[in-house]
């Protein structure tokens, strides 16, 4: 077990001025600031042993010990990783605002601009110590060829010093609150925000750029996979040769800092209304549209930030523990790690993501203090942030080549592949490891129909009920989220991982009416109670964000990884939703390999939605009183219950086709639970 120690001090201020000029104009000047630090250093645990023996690729002065961040694999699967401590990160925030309110007749309108101006100091993320893999390449038993010094990869950090970056946002909006006529208001804005990418101060990072790759400066491999630093596409930087074919340097020769084309077309309109549809008050209809666009907040060119020269992270494969400059396959052994670098990197064109929002309803007054509402809620996403993995075999790889990367071990039946040499020739760069290109180029949309019943106050009661059916649809959730297959980004779109179909849910207080008129000691103990509680009825989600996984002993698609693959399935999805089998298992199989005779590049046919997992039904109550001793005393007494009729209620999901739970439940929420508390104020 590794501890860390953490420290993070903050701080903020902010100072507000405002002058009333006329009586219809009024004026307001702020400037905001904060700011925190955070240091992290790992415990004494994580040192290196006296007597350690390992000889690492660089002698950078790290005291850590080798993580296992590349894991062990078979039967094991589990990791050690050391992570970056020690670590350090310091940020602050500008943000001088101006605003100016001004009303004229029917218009009540505002203007305003600021200036967004954040700062971060950040130590770069990497395993300066070193980081090892055990796949059971050897023995098929990962404890086993650790315990033999073989493992099946090995990168370390050169160094990770800290870089200072900038982000500048000025912005400026103007609305009009404009009523039309008494029964319609009408509200109409215009913003932009400038959102020039992230830099560097000291234009100390680079990116990797599909266009000036050279095929001409591929390297000349060793035996041993390592790269001749006297061949192509090598450069010499501060004493040291880097491999920098197609990287381009911030600020040099007409490279953007920011290391992307800035993306100005962030013009944000907003339109808005409301209209009494009866004269009376009691029926509005009210409606709405407006885009807006996110800056990416920096962690894209923090990672882009590890790139040569500047950074340097190579990695090599089948190794020894002890010595990883030695292949323990081919007995090679290289004088110095120059081996193929893993990186980040970010396409030239790089959009800022954006979406547009819209809604329609109306709100009726049923009775005083009861409104129903119905309406529709929607929203279309666009040029949504994904990493998307570009350096893996073409996909015009030969059949035989991809039978060798795929199933070097001849497990799928009637194979006879062999093992790759130096896989890391054959990628469509050669010369870098890896490259996960961080790329904003996917959509998704939500549409929702909401109805529900308010009622504030009436008849001791307050609360809701609220129904809502919708469909979520993307091809990633979640900025940085990974694409399944890099070649085919639609091979992902289906409902999202925040798609619930149908959700029902209300919350509510009501003051018990039994002996609210009585007096005496009846009152006193048995009145003046309060009942108070929620319920949720909603269906399940997908039980991951790429759908059904694969878990079996071989690759059908053969292209060296960076993707992930999804078996086969037959027909509609049939559900059981019992423990053991939540659904029917029988319907799917695994792909058939590319070089069998398989279809879809070896990629299952299963959509990430094909399996919906387990909805929820919870209900909490609260039962409380209140009894006064004095004027300004009082015991307030509560009971309650989470789960309270204590449903059984499925949580976790095993998706994963080939695996012994597939199908599956593996863990559910928490039983019921009851609690009795009580206090005294005074």
């Amino acid at each position: 077990t590794v501890t860390s120690n953490l420290s993070n001090p903050a701080n903020s201020a902010a100072i507000k001025l405002t002058g009333t000029i006329t009586p219809n104009l009024l004026v307001e000047a702020s400037f905001n600031y904060d700011g925190n630090v955070i240091n992290i250093t790992n415990s004494d645990l994580a040192n290196k042993p006296s007597g350690w023996s390992v000889t690492p690729f660089f002698n950078n002065g790290s005291k850590l010990v080798p993580g296992v961040g590349g894991g062990w694999g078979g039967p094991y699967y589990v990791a050690e990783d050391m992570g970056s401590a020690p670590w350090h990160n310091a940020a602050q925030d500008y943000m001088p605002k101006g605003d100016i309110s001004y009303t004229k007749g029917k218009h009540a309108m505002k203007f305003g601009i600021s200036y967004n101006r954040y700062t971060k100091n950040q130590q770069l993320f990497g395993d300066t110590e070193g980081n090892l893999g055990f796949n059971a390449n050897k023995t098929g038993d990962a404890f086993m060829d650790m315990l033999l010094g073989i493992s099946s990869s090995y990168g370390q950090f050169m160094v990770a010093p800290i870089r200072h970056y900038v982000n500048q946002t000025p912005s400026v909006y103007a609305m009009d609150n404009w009523h039309v006529t008494p029964r319609l208001t009408l509200q109409l804005g215009l913003r932009y925000d400038a959102l020039p990418h992230a830099w560097e101060r000291g234009n100390y990072v680079s990116n990797f750029n599909q266009e000036l790759y050279l095929s001409s400066q591929e390297p000349i491999f060793n035996p041993d996979g390592s790269m001749d630093p006297n061949g192509p596409g090598f450069q010499t930087v501060g004493g040291i040769p880097y491999y920098l074919n197609g990287v381009g340097l911030a600020g040099v020769n007409g490279f953007p800092v920011g290391l992307v084309k800035n993306d100005y077309e962030t013009l944000q309109p907003r339109v808005g209304f409301s209209e009494d549809l009866t004269g009376n008050g009691k029926t509005v209809l009210r409606g709405g549209f407006g885009t807006f666009y996110e800056r990416m907040q920096g962690n894209d060119i923090y990672n882009a930030a590890t790139t040569p020269p500047f950074a340097y992270n190579p990695s090599a494969s089948s190794v020894y523990m002890t010595t990883p400059t030695k292949s323990w396959v081919t007995g090679a052994q290289a004088s110095t790690p120059f081996y193929p670098s893993g990186i980040t990197n970010l396409p030239s064109t790089y959009k800022a993501p954006a979406v547009a929002m819209f809604s329609l309803g109306v709100q009726h007054e049923l009775a005083p203090s009861v409104i129903w509402v119905v309406q529709y809620v929607g929203n279309i996403a666009w040029h949504q942030n994904i990493e998307r993995q570009i350096n893996n075999f073409p996909i015009n790889t030969p059949l035989k080549t991809r039978c060798d990367a795929g199933d070097g071990s001849n497990n799928y039946p009637g194979d006879a592949c062999t093992n790759l040499a130096i896989p890391d020739a054959l990628r469509s760069f050669p010369g870098w490891g890896a490259i996960n290109q961080q790329e904003n180029t996917t959509n998704g949309n939500y549409n929702g129909f909401q109805t529900g019943v308010r009622v504030q106050n009436r008849w001791g009661l307050s609360g809701e009920i609220d129904y809502t059916w919708s469909h979520e649809i993307d091809i990633t959730s979640y900025d940085l989220g990974p694409v399944s297959n890099p070649w085919n980004l639609k091979y992902d779109k289906g409902s999202g991982a925040l798609d619930r179909r149908q959700m029902l849910s209300a919350n509510y207080i009501y003051n018990l009416p039994i002996f609210r008129q009585s007096g005496g000691l009846a009152h006193s103990l048995l009145g003046g109670w309060t009942l108070a509680g929620t319920a949720a009825v909603e269906d399940g989600t997908i039980p991951a964000n790429q759908g059904p996984g694969l878990s079996i002993n071989y690759d059908p698609i053969g292209l060296d990884g960076g993707y992930t693959n999804r078996p086969n399935v037959s027909g509609k999805m049939r559900y059981m939703k019992k423990r053991g089998e939540w659904f029917d298992t029988s319907m799917f199989s695994a792909p058939i390999p590319v070089w069998a005779g398989g279809t879809n590049q070896g990629f299952g046919n299963a959509g990430k939605d094909a399996v919906v997992g387990p909805g929820r039904i919870n209900f909490t109550t609260s039962l409380y009183k209140s009894f006064a001793m004095t004027e300004r005393a009082h015991i307030e007494l509560r009971f309650e219950s989470f789960n309270t009729f204590n449903h059984f209620e499925p949580n976790g999901l095993n998706a994963s086709y080939g695996s012994s739970q597939f199908g599956q439940i593996t863990s559910a929420h928490d039983p019921r639970n009851l609690e009795l508390g009580g206090k005294f104020v005074f």
